[in-house]
């Protein structure tokens, strides 16, 4: 079985922060893997870097100004990805 792995991407106009977790046990760590140039060579290579043990990959960020191209470009290598929209994640009880 393939092994998973979850990328979380903190996403600003130069810059992209990474943290990553395995997946499979709910205790795995997560961890801050780095932060690189937001430019689309860089996220091809840190792919490439991510997956080069046979891992799938997710990748998820918040919805932002910067818009989807980040998204095409992480579909388009053949990885998941998630734009989540800050204002629809539920919360429980006030």
């Amino acid at each position: 079985m393939q092994d998973t792995m979850f990328i979380g991407l903190d996403v600003h106009k130069a810059t992209v922060s990474v943290a990553i977790a395995r997946g499979g046990a709910r205790s795995g760590e997560v961890r801050h893997w780095g932060t690189l140039p937001h430019r689309s060579d860089h996220i091809r290579k840190l792919a490439e870097k991510l997956a080069g043990d046979g891992c799938r990959l997710h990748f998820c960020y918040e919805a932002e100004p910067c818009g989807y191209g980040l998204h095409r470009k992480l579909t388009e290598l053949g990885h998941g990805c998630m734009v989540v929209a800050p204002s629809l994640i539920p919360v429980t009880g006030t």
